[in-house]
């Protein structure tokens, strides 16, 4: 038996991945003995539409000699056009191999469009895969509801690998919040103003920055060498869309199933965390105890205000608990050796 991943490379040769697909693929590769094949991904246009994703859907995958007994994980979506992926999972199923989609975006959620359309089409085409690995379970119960009938196994969390970070997390910096990342797509920090004894920490791009507000404390775009040196202090923040009162919207909605992979960056720097209550990702935080569940972030001076020293340690060490299998790859590990048992 052989296993597979699919990658998709650009025309210039370079990675078609972000770092989660690269992730998957070392962990995978590493723990589980799958064989990466890269296949050239094109803009789309006509003739890349028709004959041309044949040919080089046959030329990666026709050496292989493809069996019954063989398993090739695909990343969804690999946005390389809606008939470049069905071609390419006709083919599998042509071939008789396991089939498994990893999810990492339901675009139809957070954008209300996907390469496929609607979320009912999303889910037409992940039916075509023998196991479907979906966010959690919140995500899985909104797919099943949608007619998503074939197996599925939850991934709980994203894996982020990184080498372990060194700065001591103590009570001193408890009311300390970090929001790390590209802060043009977090328009909230805008109308964001926070209060003694909370301190905010902002790293990343933005456009203007002096329409933040002074209490946040603003360190402008560091290498990921000189973040990884500044995390690790206090709570990271998972927040989107533009209110401080709730996340609403699209991208509201999006976080009522999806997994925020900031929260796994966090985790993987020791971190606790502080989340949306109404998001799919709270009731992973709340049942190990790794962080805060808030409304508002309005609320977070008198959470933090009633949060005593112990409390904050304990979730310090259980985020150090999840944290070391974030960076060792577990949880993918988990969810696809559970799609490899035998029936």
């Amino acid at each position: 038996m052989s296993r597979y991943i699919i990658n998709m490379v650009r025309a210039d040769g370079s990675s078609g991945d972000n770092k989660p697909k690269a992730d998957a693929g070392r962990i995978l590769a590493d723990r589980l003995a799958f064989q990466p094949v890269n296949i050239k991904q094109y803009k789309h246009s006509r003739i890349d539409q028709n004959w041309l994703i044949h040919s080089r859907i046959k030329h990666k995958l026709g050496p292989l000699h493809l069996t019954a007994d063989d398993v090739v994980l695909v990343h969804y979506p690999i946005y390389t056009g809606a008939k470049f992926e069905t071609y390419l999972l006709e083919y599998l199923q042509k071939h008789g191999v396991t089939t498994i989609a990893l999810v990492h975006d339901l675009d139809s959620l957070r954008f209300n469009w996907s390469i496929f359309g609607d979320l009912q089409n999303e889910v037409n085409y992940l039916n075509g895969y023998d196991f479907v690995i979906a966010h959690n379970p919140k995500m899985t119960e909104l797919l099943r509801q949608t007619g998503l009938t074939t197996k599925v196994v939850n991934l709980r969390i994203f894996d982020y690998l990184a080498k372990r970070n060194e700065v001591a997390n103590s009570s001193q910096t408890k009311n300390q919040v970090t929001f790390a990342g590209n802060l043009n797509k977090a328009p909230f920090l805008i109308n964001l103003q926070v209060h003694n004894p909370v301190k905010f920490e902002l790293y990343g791009n933005i456009d203007d920055a002096s329409q933040l507000n002074p209490s946040l404390h603003y360190h402008g775009s560091v290498s990921p060498t000189q973040l990884a040196k500044e995390m690790g202090r206090g709570f990271g923040l998972v927040w989107d869309g533009t209110s401080v009162n709730g996340v609403t919207g699209s991208v509201g909605n999006y976080l009522r199933y999806n997994n925020p992979y900031k929260l796994s960056a966090y985790l993987s720097a020791d971190m606790p965390v502080i989340v949306w209550e109404k998001a799919a990702i709270s009731d992973f935080v709340n049942r190990h105890q790794i962080g805060i569940s808030v409304a508002r972030i309005d609320d977070l001076t008198d959470v933090l205000s009633q949060l005593d020293d112990a409390k904050f340690q304990q979730m310090v060490a259980n985020a150090q608990s999840i944290g070391a299998k974030v960076r060792n790859g577990d949880y993918l590990y988990a969810a696809v050796k559970q799609c490899l048992k035998p029936n």
